[in-house]
């Protein structure tokens, strides 16, 4: 018997996904923002009932649980973190400070990033009186130019604690090359101050974190880790005891957002952020090979935001350039994923700087006090109260009928709120909201498309979350994609999602070796390097396994890839290419890493420059080992196309221009293989609702998924 839980926790719900020998159920409940174990305790029992089990028994026999979050990027947005004190290099002081030339524009949205006469930089997480600079200093090769001396190491601790860090931070310049500078730091504070520091204040090193060319990011990224590294480490060792008390014996597994995952223990705060959408994205290839389909869309609109990625040429991609964690660039392997406040409990609400133009977003309601048709004491009106009122959802039957909504209340929150100010009917104001949201939406993805160069009736849309059924069509008249896919278990889709996932460990080291050089022989270079390359990926390699085997797997089935980050001398920007060699053996060997470097620079940038110097800078190792029970899904037979077995009744629902239309309602649960469902109408599950417009149509197809396309 294997069972795997996979859970995933967003602003508004916690879903929790049991997939035991094959058979998949789940449970949704309302995220516990005081303590998120027990959201998550919650979610798997709801699961665990559908299996007539009790969760003690189902713990027992679990083999894996993977748990993705956005803990570390909510404590980041609320600055939860703890007080940072960091020790840098004399004269790199305001490093963190300054910034990039643009970092200003970092993180912001792009009509406001063309506001450049009242950009600020973002709010520093390290004062500046928290920064203290001592004399040392390694070169640009790696060479140790000047130790720091015990004694500026203890005074600069004292000055810290003294004014309050309950964290340390240690960042040198080319600390990535050679970190025995920051090494002689952290060995003077734990052992010159034994009874201050006793593991209460973390000395974080820069070359431990993110061993990284770059200064700027490589301290950002250690800044980051710092910062939340205690907030990160409560909730998840909380949520860890708590599984282990009712009968789990393995290791927590953290989804990670380079789209894989690794145990609590080998996981850096900044690998979990945005984890749960890129599961979503690794889902989403899997599901798209078994239709054959390489160019996606994903649009996952949940409670508090929307999420959005592309997959081209069947292949997940990462940042091109650096990607943003808030307001702070940081060169990490993520696979690209952004995300808007966007989402069922988004705030509908008028902003006087822009003529009191009604906007829904970013603000949330959450899951506490939640949509005002929650009942539980939100005043605000959302995107719910705006679809209920609308009559697309069933207050009668959300989750399943576990939650009764207050249609009145949201009602008078929109009237109060919305239709007054705007002259409307209720409905118009409602309809308002929805067409808002829709659009922003819709225009994020197609500006998003259209900047890398793709038309986006070229692809097709996964819808999921438990908001994206409801409002995939609304999204779609900007993008105008071939079909829009839905699942039976969307609302679920990442913590799903998360099933697809294998072991998968990312290691970065930087060399800065000039790896061609047309005035010298290519011969005399490897000499110089050879060794530095190829003793860089064996130790990278064995890192990787013993960290595979820590977790209880097997190092033989460990696949390796090397990535190498890379760029012309005359060039600030790199390339990252898969390279063709594991090793440097031989002139053969560079050559072909010199070949694909200049290939793909060339597919990238539309230029090339024979002549110029080739520098390798960072090196990447992924080492991969598969996870167990991954899902399948199975075909079913097709049954005709007649959907009015599952019509449950028909009720008046508010169509925009069409006014309140007598609509179908039908039930998702009996519906079969084969039967297509025409616009306007409305097919519920307990979990998400799927409206058809006028216009569309929608096929359950033989894996009873629904894909809606347009009438031809």
């Amino acid at each position: 018997m294997v069972v795997t839980i996979d859970i995933d926790i967003g602003g508004t719900f916690t879903e929790a996904v049991v997939n035991r020998d094959g058979k998949i159920v789940w449970g949704k409940v309302l995220t516990t923002t005081h303590d998120l174990s027990v959201g998550v305790i919650r979610a798997i029992s709801e699961a665990a009932k559908k299996l007539e089990m009790d969760v003690v028994n189902l713990l027992a026999e679990t083999e894996i649980i993977r748990y993705s979050t956005t803990l570390a990027l909510n404590s980041l947005i609320q600055r939860k973190g703890i007080k940072l004190g960091m020790i840098t290099t004399a004269g790199m002081e305001d490093l963190v400070l300054i910034g990039r030339s643009r970092q200003w524009g970092d993180g912001l949205p792009r009509t406001l990033q063309r506001k450049t006469g009242t950009a600020v930089n973002p709010h520093p997480l390290i004062a500046r009186e928290m920064i203290v600079g001592i004399r040392e200093r390694v070169d640009s090769l790696g060479n140790v130019v000047l130790r720091p001396t015990k004694e500026e190491v203890i005074d600069a601790f004292r000055y810290l604690i003294k004014r309050g860090a309950r964290g340390i931070v240690v960042a040198f310049l080319w600390s990535c090359l050679n970190p025995s500078n920051e090494r002689f730091v952290k060995e003077v504070i734990e052992r010159e101050m034994p009874d201050v520091y006793l593991g209460s204040i973390p000395v974080t090193l820069s070359s431990d974190v993110h061993p990284k060319w770059l200064e700027y990011p490589r301290t950002i990224v250690t800044i980051l880790n710092a910062f939340l590294h205690i907030e990160m480490r409560d909730q998840l060792s909380n949520l860890a005891d708590e599984v282990r008390q009712l009968g789990y014996r393995r290791p927590l597994m953290l989804v990670h957002n380079s789209g894989g995952m690794a145990k609590l223990s080998r996981t850096r705060v900044t690998d979990t952020y945005n984890g749960g959408p890129v599961a979503g994205m690794v889902g989403s290839l899997h599901i798209g090979k078994l239709y054959g389909l390489n160019d996606i869309i994903t649009a996952e609109m949940g409670g508090t935001t929307f999420n959005m990625g592309v997959i081209t040429d069947g292949r997940l991609k990462s940042y091109e350039f650096d990607p943003i964690i808030d307001r702070w660039a940081v060169n990490l392997s993520i696979i690209e994923n952004r995300s808007i406040g966007a989402g069922g409990g988004s705030i509908a609400w008028f902003n006087p700087s822009m003529g009191n133009r009604l906007e829904v977003g970013p603000r949330s309601a959450g899951s506490n006090p939640g949509p005002v048709c929650y009942d539980l004491g939100g005043r605000e009106p959302t995107v719910t109260d705006a679809d209920l009122v609308l009559g697309y959802l069933n207050d009668k039957y959300f989750l399943g009928g576990k939650m009764r909504l207050n249609k009145q209340k949201a009602a008078r929150a929109i009237k109060e709120k919305i239709a007054d100010v705007l002259g409307s009917t209720v409905e118009e104001a409602a309809w308002a909201i929805k067409k808002v949201i829709d659009d922003h939406m819709g225009t994020e993805i197609l500006t998003d498309i259209s900047l890398k160069g793709y038309d986006s009736r070229r692809f097709v849309m996964f819808s999921f979350g438990g908001a994206g059924p409801l409002h995939a069509a609304g999204v779609n008249k900007h993008l105008s994609v071939r079909s829009i896919y839905t699942f039976p278990f969307g609302a679920a889709f990442d913590a799903l999602a998360s099933s697809f996932l294998d072991i998968k460990h990312i290691y970065e080291r930087s060399v800065g070796i000039t790896l061609y050089d047309p005035n010298r022989p290519l011969e005399e270079l490897i000499e110089g390097y050879r060794e530095k390359f190829n003793l860089a990926v064996d130790s990278m390699k064995l890192t990787a396994m013993r960290d595979i085997t820590s977790e209880g797997l097997n190092r033989e089935k460990l696949i390796f890839t090397l990535e190498l980050d890379m760029r012309y001398e005359t060039q600030l920007m790199v390339a990252t290419l898969t390279s063709p060699t594991q090793s440097i053996d031989s002139a053969a060997d560079v050559q072909k890493i010199i070949n694909a470097f200049r290939s793909h620079f060339y597919a990238v940038y539309g230029i090339e420059f024979p002549e110029a110097v080739i520098r390798l800078e960072n090196i990447r190792l992924i080492s991969e080992a598969p996870a167990p029970l991954k899902p399948k899904l199975s075909p079913r037979e097709l049954s005709s196309p007649d959907p009015s077995r599952a019509l449950k009744e028909k009720r008046p629902v508010y169509w925009g221009d069409e006014g309140y239309l007598l609509t179908p309602i039908y039930d998702v649960t009996r519906l079969l293989p084969g039967n297509v469902v025409d616009g306007p109408s409305v097919i519920e599950a307990a979990d998400t609702t799927y409206v058809v417009p006028e216009g569309y149509n929608l096929t359950v197809d033989r894996y009873f998924n629904m894909v809606m396309e347009v009438d031809s």
